[in-house]
């Protein structure tokens, strides 16, 4: 009923939200009144850093599974080819085209965090034997409210001076915004532990229907809603970003480790297992360490540059679209794709 062994599952999948929550409670004094909503000064430079080469990182080694596992390969080899070419070049060749879809590629990596969540509760009802289409939108909604919506409602309660550069894309409305935006905190708050409510009374009547709901499931999926909860209420919107973007990399890293370890042992061709651990740890981790650290050294080029987009800028947005996509697909319990 785990995915590889029960204490594996326990640290790296289950309690990784805990566990990072425990890291930043740790080094990151909780924010005191009158302390700033977006960003504390109290937060250490290293740990975001760190956390940006978390990301960058996990990233790049999605194409582990993509590129490098031929089974897969074969199945999609268009996906996996002509069309991260086709955009790369399209990016790298329409600097205003890039400009637009950087903030889409933000919001979707939002998204592609909780859906991972949701994805790793699929892959454990899956385990239990159950129809992967009963009970798929609930728990796509769950995760959405347990991991999302907090950070949708936070971002409703920060001061408008903090907020005012982000808030100018909505041009002379933005202050109108703010006005509104407190009054619908609580009925949000309302909707979603109604929502909560009525998930729980779904699933209670699944089971006595006979479903045998995975309890892996649950604590994951409360972790999840606890951490996230806590981070948003006692800690800076970036604290929280460092959070889910800790644990939701390490949870990354060890299903990629889980599921293909023994096909790049066969793949290049060493029989013996300590020699593949050493070999993914130094060549594969140094190399998406190494493209990690130049993808935040370039940032300032390749993000904010509005003339001659660099081809670096076109790579790591194509890369992180790419990440985004294959994993709703290459992960799936639905359509069968999962091994592990």
């Amino acid at each position: 009923m785990f995915i590889k062994k029960p204490w594996y599952d326990l640290i790296f999948f289950i309690g990784s939200p805990i566990l990072a929550l425990f890291v930043i409670v740790a080094i990151v004094p909780a924010r005191g009144p009158g302390d700033p909503y977006l960003f504390q000064t109290q937060t250490p430079g290293w740990l975001t850093t760190f956390t940006a080469v978390l990301i960058f990182m996990h990233v790049m080694a999605g194409f582990t599974r993509s590129h490098l596992n031929q089974a897969v390969f074969e199945q999609h080899k268009v996906r996996f080819t002509w069309v991260p070419l086709i955009i790369f070049v399209v990016l790298a060749s329409y600097n205003p085209l890039f400009v637009f879809v950087l903030p889409f590629v933000a919001v979707w990596d939002e998204i592609h965090q909780f859906m991972q969540t949701f994805g790793f509760g699929r892959i454990y009802d899956g385990k239990r034997g159950n129809n992967p289409l009963v009970g798929r939108k609930m728990d796509m909604a769950a995760c959405f409210i347990i991991e999302y919506y907090p950070h949708i409602i936070r971002t409703m309660s920060i001061p408008y001076n903090e907020f005012k550069q982000e808030m100018e894309v909505f041009g002379e409305f933005a202050p109108d915004l703010y006005l509104y935006a407190p009054k619908l905190i609580l009925p949000m708050i309302i909707l979603g532990v109604a929502f909560l409510i009525y998930y729980i009374f779904w699933y209670a009547r699944r089971v006595r229907e006979g479903y045998e709901i995975s309890w892996q499931k649950m604590l994951l999926y409360f972790n999840t809603g606890f951490a996230t909860l806590i981070i948003v209420k006692f800690y800076s919107i970036v604290d929280a970003l460092v959070l889910s973007n800790i644990f939701h990399s390490f949870q990354y890293f060890a299903i990629v480790w889980a599921s293909e370890k023994k096909n790049l042992l066969s793949r290049f061709k060493y029989k013996d297992l300590w020699r593949t651990n050493i070999f993914i740890l130094l060549c594969f981790g140094g190399g998406l360490f190494s493209l990690a650290v130049l993808r935040i050294y370039t940032e300032d080029v390749t993000f904010e540059q509005t003339g001659n987009l660099p081809l670096l800028g076109a790579f790591w947005v194509t890369t992180s679209m790419m990440h985004f996509w294959y994993d709703g697909f290459i992960w799936s319990v639905r359509k069968k794709t999962f091994i592990a």
